[in-house]
């Protein structure tokens, strides 16, 4: 990645998020998205409901096929929530079988132009059976083994990457899961990154900017402060942030950070008074965190600390920052620019930086029209691109590419499936 001398900022400001709503509900229906009749083959009947919702919204029709079968939604919604065992070869093909089996229940009750598989075991059984299949990859499977089992890591990779080479079309969640995909064989223009719906909520009153005195009380800010939350910071980088914010809060007297952890900490409270900036901290319990999220001033989201075994997944509170309409500052890696990958609604500064982090927070810290600006932006750029609506949309083109690529569905389906054995 590359820095400028200049703050890289991509704020896009005009117009309301209600107004493009409508507009894009317009454009929508002149679209004219086709009516695909979609299988969603998945475990988490939850995580899909959403998308199913936002696609039928829009005349397609989407049918959910749990482990149990077709038509057993409700029982499954019903069904206590059980804990995934321990992952073998054997069960792993065994739930291989199941999901043939509900696959082709499914089959027998309605006429079905896409498998959208959203776990391994039906995306095994979907490219093995169906003409048109679309594999969502979340995570690589082999991660699903434990850490002394490599040869079952191994196994599983080999078979999902004959699941990645098969699909007619393979769906991502975020930009840096693309380069997995191509890592284990797929094509890159059978690869499409969509992300995860996210409603947004309208605030109370329809103003953001109105405060939450019961929260500022809490944490004992005072009139006129300017809040700046630093989220999930690793211990290696917590030296970093303080010589940061001593600059910042010398030369912007208001400015106070609020930090996650215990205020009772001996460690804590001596490497605030050593940085000089014990006045200007005040400590967020857990049970003020999303309060916190959602009326700070400036979110700043921090890089992951490199012992640490973290998989490439959007920032969770940068995104709830953006839902909120929160000025976000990002450390500039992977993970962060998932949230917006062209940085529309956040600043970026860069990692490891004391001084371009303290630069960038001052300027945030004098201008107050400015955090509001990449607020409205942040939100902005997350109704025109995930919302439910504008999510679903993107599904047409996976679908009409997958379809465009189907197998010859002259050929046997539900063929037998034979496990081979193998020596390690």
């Amino acid at each position: 990645m590359s820095y400028s001398s200049t703050f890289d900022v991509r704020a896009r400001t005009t117009g309301s998020p209600a107004s493009r709503s409508s507009a894009q509900a317009d454009g929508i229906a002149a679209a004219g998205v086709r009516p695909w009749s979609v299988m969603h083959a998945t475990d988490h009947i939850r995580g899909v409901l959403e998308l199913a919702e936002a696609q039928r919204d829009l005349g397609m029709r989407p049918v959910l096929v749990t482990p149990e079968g077709y038509g057993s939604i409700e029982l499954y919604l019903r069904a206590p929530q059980v804990e995934d065992g321990a992952v073998s070869l054997l069960s792993t093909w065994q739930e291989v079988r199941q999901w043939r089996k509900s696959l082709a229940d499914c089959s027998g009750s309605a006429a079905m132009d896409i498998v959208h598989a959203h776990c391994f075991a039906a995306g095994m059984s979907g490219v093995r059976n169906w003409p048109a299949v679309v594999y969502d990859l979340r995570g690589c499977v082999e991660h699903d083994a434990d850490a002394s089992q490599q040869w079952l890591a191994r196994s599983l990779r080999v078979a999902e990457q004959f699941v990645l080479t098969r699909a007619q079309a393979v769906v991502v969640h975020w930009e840096s899961m693309r380069a997995a995909a191509l890592e284990r064989g797929t094509v890159e223009e059978h690869i499409f990154v969509v992300p995860d719906p996210v409603t947004l909520v309208e605030p109370a009153g329809g103003d953001f900017e109105s405060a939450d005195n019961d929260w500022a009380k809490s944490v004992g800010l005072a009139a006129g402060a300017i809040t700046f939350f630093a989220t999930d910071v690793h211990p290696a980088h917590f030296d970093l942030l303080l010589s940061a914010f001593t600059q910042v809060i010398s030369e912007v007297e208001n400015t106070v950070l609020l930090l996650e952890g215990d205020p009772a900490s001996a460690a804590l409270r001596n490497k605030l008074a050593a940085a000089g900036i014990s006045r200007a901290v005040r400590m967020v319990t857990p049970q003020q965190r999303a309060r916190a999220l959602q009326g700070a001033d400036v979110i700043l989201t921090n890089e992951p600390g490199a012992d640490e075994n973290v998989r490439n997944v959007p920032n969770p509170s940068g995104l709830e920052a953006m839902r909120s309409g929160r000025a976000l500052l990002a450390a500039d890696t992977t993970s962060n620019r998932d949230l917006s990958p062209e940085g529309h609604g956040c600043l970026w500064y860069k990692p490891g930086d004391a001084r371009d982090l303290a630069g960038r927070a001052s300027f945030l810290a004098r201008n107050p029209d400015f955090r509001r600006g990449l607020g409205k932006a942040a939100r902005t750029f997350l109704a025109e691109t995930r919302s439910p609506e504008a999510v679903a949309r993107q599904y047409d083109a996976v679908y009409r590419h997958a379809f465009a690529r189907r197998r010859d569905e002259s050929q046997n389906l539900f063929g037998r499936l034979q496990p081979l054995q193998a020596a390690f």
